[in-house]
């Protein structure tokens, strides 16, 4: 019988749940920019990434290098798709589009980041 995991957001304070992300400590290379094949190896090796390589933790982030690559999980039933505060002010309008690759349905969000 598998065990159920339990939503990691669960055991963090409210009030801090939109200060902080769970990232995992894996560094993927700096990039220009990222291919959807890129994107769907990275994320169809999240699982293996976060439970035999590298842990996760609730940490602050500062606005990133750019080409920073980060495995980060958005907690869907607290924050919706309002990302954390990260030193980048997200605007509020996203543009969600569909993809099929590799077998898969990516549903991709974007939004338009600046530095504060």
């Amino acid at each position: 019988m598998q065990q159920q995991l339990r939503d990691p957001a669960a055991g963090v304070a409210r009030e801090l749940l939109p200060h902080l992300h769970l990232v995992s400590k894996y560094r993927y290379p700096f990039l220009n920019q990222m291919s959807l094949d890129t994107v769907v190896s990275y994320l169809t090796e999240a699982p293996k990434i976060v439970h035999d390589l590298q842990p996760v933790v609730w940490q602050f982030l500062e606005a990133p290098q750019d080409g920073t690559v980060l495995l980060v999980w958005q907690p869907i039933d607290y924050l919706g798709t309002n990302f954390a505060s990260d030193g980048y002010v997200w605007g509020d309008a996203e543009h969600a589009f569909n993809s099929e690759h590799n077998g898969y349905v990516c549903n991709l969000l974007s939004a338009v980041q600046q530095l504060c």
